[in-house]
């Protein structure tokens, strides 16, 4: 049954296009692209479909899971944006560089570590124009910054 659909998807998808690959380029051309595409059929695709056929029936998909975890996705894509729009806008209003910004927070490193406690990126960033909520700046600085306890690396 596989190798009859792939031969019916070989002869749709591949053979159809060989007149106008010949129209195009001339016999030679087609002649070249015929061992190539005989040696995918008999050797090559035969495992790789069969692979995928077994992978398809193995796993399920719950499609309630998938929605969250795609709209979970959205949000996430959505709050990086706006974290960065926002602390983009403010600095350029602002006429402060990303050397100010790192001045900051160095400052708060007040232990010289190179790390700097959640909460304070938090403070430094609101600073900057950073206006979001505790629990999405915890969401978002999870994603962004490499966190380690409660602080993350300057």
């Amino acid at each position: 049954m596989l190798n009859g659909f792939y031969l019916a998807l070989l002869g749709q998808c591949v053979l159809y296009q060989l007149g106008a690959v010949q129209r195009e380029f001339g016999w030679s051309v087609t002649l070249l692209i015929s061992p190539p595409l005989a040696l995918n059929t008999v050797v090559l695709q035969s495992r790789i479909f069969r692979s995928f056929m077994i992978v398809c029936s193995i796993f399920r998909l719950h499609t309630k899971a998938l929605t969250e975890a795609i709209a979970h996705l959205r949000e996430v894509v959505e709050l990086l944006s706006e974290f960065a729009k926002s602390l983009s806008e403010f600095m350029h209003r602002s006429s402060l560089t990303v050397a100010d910004l790192e001045r900051v927070l160095t400052a708060s490193d007040t232990e010289r570590t190179g790390l700097i406690e959640i909460e304070k990126l938090r403070v430094v960033l609101q600073s900057f124009g950073l206006r979001v909520s505790l629990s999405r700046f915890n969401s978002v600085a999870r994603l962004i910054f490499k966190v380690s306890g409660t602080q993350t690396e300057r």
